[in-house]
């Protein structure tokens, strides 16, 4: 009897994701360091994709930080969008058509 456990590593395959009448909505991850990398984040947000943005390389000056948090909400705004914060160093932007829900899910909800 064979034991191996054969797994599938899914980057070798493609699947179609094509959506009809409209472009794929993707997760993307970027590092900022400052609030001018912000418009990394522009780029991908204004395609509609939820973007997490990365802090936890800036620079820990508290103007640098409180810079990018402006930068990321006058984005949020310009594009209709929703983001929160996940935990320190994490933020999380959405395009107008996805809402964030704030709460955390505990057993007391369900």
């Amino acid at each position: 009897m064979d034991d191996t456990i054969e797994y599938l590593d899914l980057q070798d395959y493609r699947f179609d994701t094509s959506q009809e009448g409209g472009s794929l909505k993707s997760i993307k991850v970027v590092d900022v360091e400052r609030a001018d990398h912000v418009s990394r984040a522009a780029k991908l947000a204004y395609q509609k994709n939820i973007v997490i943005i990365d802090i936890s390389n800036a620079n820990k000056d508290p103007n640098n930080t409180n810079q990018i948090d402006v930068s990321i909400r006058k984005l949020v705004k310009d594009i209709n969008g929703d983001f929160g914060k996940l935990g320190e160093f994490y933020y999380i932007i959405t395009p107008s058509d996805v809402f964030l829900d704030k709460k955390k899910v505990r057993d007391d909800y369900i």
